[in-house]
């Protein structure tokens, strides 16, 4: 069967009509273009900063230029603004991928009824395809490009903070805020494509979701694997103290990272079946919720749970320097006292913007792809505050786990880094643990926020029988 012509146009059709009914659909677009906003402002903002940081190690001007004439070694310490940049850029991809894929979601899995409907009408599954990667392309367009605005009308107020004795300069070359702006459109388009693979839809227009499959104990070997040969490579690395050696660094970081995502859904698995031992219904429909469908569960709360790891590595960064330096370095620590401490707040910031949103979408999607469900129980007698319940267990019983097991894998990660940094002359100060753990607090709070504002959607969803668009 040869390809369909006239999907865009048929797209755009839909896509209008999203907004001539009152039942959620325009909600669930809006919240798809936030995801994809507050995501390419991010992306900008943090591409801006490592590029600003990269800018002044390879090409040093004033104070930072005389100080790697009087001493060639201080290009480390340069070198090492870099890492913790690229460290943040790191912390950002996957919570950015996380984030497209929940608005993703709410594209591709929240209207199997509507793609059904297209099948009956005679479009293959390709078309459907298609169609759902035009109308997600739609969306992280307007949402890039409403980000690049954000950035640019942001970015100006960057300068009333300094790093390394100098303001903030975050503009960023045009070759690079492209490259920023395809990658946050390909991320959605490649999350949605992965979307659909979960959704299959037959020519009769039967709508099933493909089978999940439960996670192995091949994730626990890998995180684990990783985690030694982080603890055993970095240590030799940093001991020749090289320049490149801050490059790997950031790469075992990232390797972390990355670990801890493959981690995340066992552990999950693992923790939902203790929600038995809870007295109460909600605890059981809880944990079979996340059991179902760990991955899921993972994707709302695994970016304040890799917060949480970053916290732990760069808590535990040394913000103060040592007495016995030259007048000059001396006056270089005066200025720059602070830059380890302002990297990680601005750092667990991006991050906690991130979580929040994904949970405030994730949950406005899953409410609406549960409305039959939740109509149905309500009709048997089951209580509002039953639902209520459960979505808070689902996500606040986790959230606190991630959160845990996060912060304490960046501590220890962080002990290589501390010794290296005693041998350039730095030590750790005490307030950046309680710092963290302020902050943490804060992004618990602002994610309890976010699952709360999701409230009046379950109201609205009981005095709704079924959505009429579909």
């Amino acid at each position: 069967m040869s390809a369909a012509t006239g999907l865009t146009g048929l797209t755009f059709q839909l896509t209008r009509a999203r907004f001539a009914v009152r039942q959620g659909e325009a909600l669930l677009f809006f919240a798809a273009v936030l995801a994809n906003t507050i995501s390419a402002a991010l992306a900008f903002t943090v591409a801006g900063g490592t590029m600003m940081f990269y800018t002044r190690w390879d090409q040093p001007t004033g104070l930072l230029a005389a100080l790697k004439a009087e001493d060639p070694s201080f290009d480390l310490i340069l070198g090492f603004y870099v890492v913790l940049a690229l460290i943040a850029t790191a912390l950002l991809v996957p919570a950015m991928t996380s984030l497209s894929a929940s608005a993703a979601v709410l594209g591709a899995q929240g209207r199997e009824q509507r793609l059904a409907a297209l099948r009956l009408l005679g479009l293959s599954s390709g078309d459907v395809t298609r169609m759902s990667l035009i109308d997600s392309a739609i969306q992280a367009s307007i949402g890039t490009l409403l980000g690049g605005l954000l950035y640019l009308v942001t970015a100006p107020f960057w300068g009333a903070l300094e790093f390394q004795g100098e303001p903030t300069a975050l503009i960023l070359p045009w070759w690079l805020a492209l490259t920023v702006a395809a990658s946050n459109v390909v991320i959605a388009l490649v999350a949605t494509w992965w979307g659909l693979r979960q959704v299959r839809i037959s020519p009769l227009g039967v709508a099933r979701r493909g089978a999940k499959p439960r996670m192995t104990w091949k994730r626990v070997v890998a995180f684990l694997t990783i985690l030694v040969l982080t603890f055993v490579g970095m240590p030799r690395l940093l001991s020749g103290g090289e320049a490149m050696a801050y490059v790997v660094l950031a790469a075992f970081i990232s390797s972390v990272i990355f670990g801890y995502n493959l981690f995340g859904p066992w552990m999950l698995q693992v923790f939902a079946r203790l929600y038995r031992l809870i007295p109460g219904p909600a605890a059981l429909m809880a944990g079979r919720r996340i059991m179902a469908d760990p991955r899921s569960t993972w994707r709302r709360i695994g970016g304040l749970g890799i917060l949480a790891l970053i916290a732990g590595y760069l808590g535990s960064m040394p913000f103060e320097m040592n007495s016995n330096v030259r007048a000059l370095m001396r006056t270089f620590a005066d200025k720059a006292r602070w830059d380890l401490a302002k990297g990680v707040v601005i750092t667990l910031t991006v991050a906690l913007l991130l979580t929040a949103t994904a949970i405030l979408i994730s949950q406005a999607s899953s409410i609406f792809e549960r409305a039959g469900l939740t109509v149905a129980l309500h009709r048997l007698g089951t209580p509002r505050s039953f639902h209520t319940k459960a979505r808070w267990l689902e996500n606040l019983g986790p959230l606190a786990l991630v959160t845990v097991v996060g912060y304490l894998v960046g501590l220890g990660i962080a002990q290589p880094m501390l010794a290296m940094a005693k041998k350039i002359g730095q030590q750790a100060s005490t307030t950046g643990n309680v710092v963290v753990a302020a902050v943490l607090v804060g992004g618990f709070v602002l994610a309890a926020m976010a699952l709360a504002a999701t409230q009046p959607l379950q109201n609205q969803v009981l005095h709704t029988q079924r959505r009429r668009n579909d």
